[in-house]
């Protein structure tokens, strides 16, 4: 993902003019007049000109991966207008209000992908010696795991899922699998000191 940090909004191409022409810095600006909050379950607004902003934290697991699979900074604007506003362009509406729109975006995705990290399982010494690193699962996988855990028979279904409950589902598997192997760990260390 293309948009980090102070100089984020310097590449978007909505924005390039007034950059050009403007002493204002955007970044600084957008955070006076929309200071972030700690929680991303705030939409940052309800309406965008005569737009309704649709979602929020809330966005479906395939908009996910479009905005994470998203090559540079144009797919990205058309994304978060497709996704937040159901409109093909951010031309014609006001330029924070859409700079922020953006920010949000990009925070959600960021925030999605730092916490399904936290559920990646290290692997043991047996499992790396037999190759485990060496299975790679797709994003096909993961919806169609979901689907299977829940008896959804459509993996369409499990794409147009809340991400969130999908990393929920698996989260709660990863602390039952976690407790399993450390539960196993303890009963074979008890045996085998009798």
């Amino acid at each position: 993902m293309i948009l980090t940090s102070k100089d984020k909004f310097k590449k978007l191409a909505v924005a390039q003019p007034l950059i050009e022409l403007s002493k204002i810095d955007i970044f600084e600006k957008i955070n006076e007049l929309y200071p972030k909050g700690d929680n991303l379950f705030i939409r940052p607004f309800e309406k965008i000109g005569r737009y309704e902003v649709m979602k929020g934290f809330d966005i479906t697991f395939e908009n996910l991966l479009d905005f994470w699979n998203s090559d540079n900074d144009t797919d990205f604007i058309k994304l978060t207008a497709k996704t937040y506003l159901n409109v093909e362009s951010l031309n014609n509406l006001p330029l924070f209000d859409c700079l922020r729109l953006l920010d949000y975006a990009k925070d959600v995705a960021v925030e999605a992908a730092k916490l399904f990290q936290t559920i990646k399982r290290d692997y043991t010494p047996e499992e790396i010696e037999a190759g485990i690193q060496d299975i790679k699962s797709s994003d096909f996988d993961v919806v169609d795991r979901y689907c299977q855990r829940n008896g959804i028979y459509d993996v369409e279904i499990g794409y147009q899922t809340e991400w969130i409950k999908i990393f929920k589902s698996f989260e709660s598997d990863f602390h039952k699998n976690n407790f399993e192997r450390s539960y196993n760990d303890v009963i074979s260390n008890k045996y085998k000191n009798k």
